[in-house]
């Protein structure tokens, strides 16, 4: 696998593995198994939007990128051949320094913003762009294409008042799903919210979304959510709290649930709602 800053990764149901480079000139890759199922030995490509045409070297928020397209129409460009080796003049296993990263580069792979973690549902992929307050929807339409849009952002209605979201969205970091198919968008936050999203024509685009848990003691962050096989329950991870109670926490959730501002914190809830699983 091509050295870059690794991060999220996910399989589709080909087998196929994607991931990310965590960085803010950072791209999203796709690694083709040469056999099904062997790891060792295969072929690696780069997301590359088809209208990108800023500087694929730079951060996504220099001068160069800023208008440049992001989204759109995108191409699968390859960095190695089938047996792994290079069609670049950058060594995409330059581990010293982080080959995977410059042979994107030199093929005009599009750089995203901190992408952190990755998430697929079907024959589309998430991806969180930790930077940019933001989530991606990438649709993977065949082998060779895709289509990227922006799934959530600080631009996406917060259904709890009906306006945008704004900075209440800050640092999306870990996605998850359930078994419905709907995205949950886990914050790197001190203290972080965890928000549910509503995408009701499943065109990767939410159309709302809303804080589901909210942790209210400082320095605690949630990561790994994950749904469990039984409907409505859910394990989070409580990380680094000041309080030191570092925790793994199972949440179940109503079908119907409003959320008022001064209604408790997910740490100050009733057991029966929230229990410790460890």
């Amino acid at each position: 696998i091509p050295s870059v800053s690794h991060e999220g990764l996910k399989f589709d149901a080909s087998g196929n593995m994607y991931f990310v480079d965590e960085n803010n000139s950072g791209s999203v890759y796709k690694f083709v198994p040469k056999t099904a199922g062997d790891y060792s030995k295969g072929q690696t490509f780069v997301l590359s939007v088809d209208a990108f045409a800023g500087n694929p070297a730079a951060n996504w928020d220099d001068a160069s990128n800023t208008g440049a397209a992001r989204t759109g129409a995108a191409s699968w460009v390859a960095i190695t051949d089938e047996d792994g080796y290079a069609l670049t003049t950058a060594d995409p296993f330059d581990y010293s320094n982080r080959g995977g990263r410059l042979a994107a580069d030199e093929v005009n792979g599009t750089p995203y913003g901190r992408p952190e973690d990755l998430e697929i549902v079907g024959d589309m992929l998430y991806l969180s762009v930790t930077s940019e307050h933001s989530v991606l929807s990438i649709e993977l339409l065949d082998e060779t294409s895709a289509m990227v849009r922006v799934f959530a952002s600080r631009a996406t209605t917060d259904s709890a008042n009906g306006t945008e979201a704004g900075d209440a969205l800050t640092s999306p970091d870990n996605l998850a799903s359930d078994a419905k198919g709907t995205i949950y968008i886990i914050e790197d936050q001190n203290p972080g919210d965890i928000w549910k999203t509503v995408d009701a024509d499943h065109d990767g685009v939410a159309e709302s979304m809303a804080r589901w848990a909210s942790l209210g003691v400082e320095g605690s962050e949630p990561t790994g959510l994950i749904a469990t096989n039984e409907p409505g329950k859910f394990i989070v991870s409580i990380q680094h709290p000041t309080s030191g109670n570092d925790a793994l926490w199972e949440i179940t959730a109503m079908d119907s649930v409003a959320v008022m501002s001064n209604l408790p914190t997910l740490e100050q809830h009733s057991a029966d709602e929230l229990m410790a699983a460890g």
